[in-house]
């Protein structure tokens, strides 16, 4: 971290203090997530088999990493909906507020 705000685990690990909320480590989690997907994408490892099929995801190749690749993509959705989740909590504060500003 550019601020130096850090946490040290065990007095030896240093962890950024922002990954202490449960909003920024999930972001980061479905960040590494997305990224894994995308190195485990059936497609891009389909593109220099000899099908003649542009996007074409079952392959030899992509048969190896379909499982991987299907957990990780159900990690990321979950993720992804979990953090929509309090989205929604907030768009409710904000309709709940406008509700009484507009009875008073």
């Amino acid at each position: 971290c550019r601020s130096g705000n850090v946490t040290r685990i065990g007095g030896i690990l240093p962890v950024p203090t922002y990954l202490f909320s449960y909003k920024e480590f999930g972001s980061m989690v479905l960040m590494v997530c997305l990224i894994l997907m995308l190195c485990l994408e059936p497609i891009i490892h389909c593109l220099g088999s000899d099908n003649k099929k542009l996007f074409y995801p079952h392959c030899k190749d992509a048969k190896q990493i379909k499982d991987a690749y299907s957990v990780i993509a159900a990690v990321a959705m979950l993720l992804y909906w979990l953090l929509l989740t309090d989205l929604t909590v907030f768009s409710m504060r904000i309709s709940a507020f406008l509700l009484v500003i507009g009875r008073v």
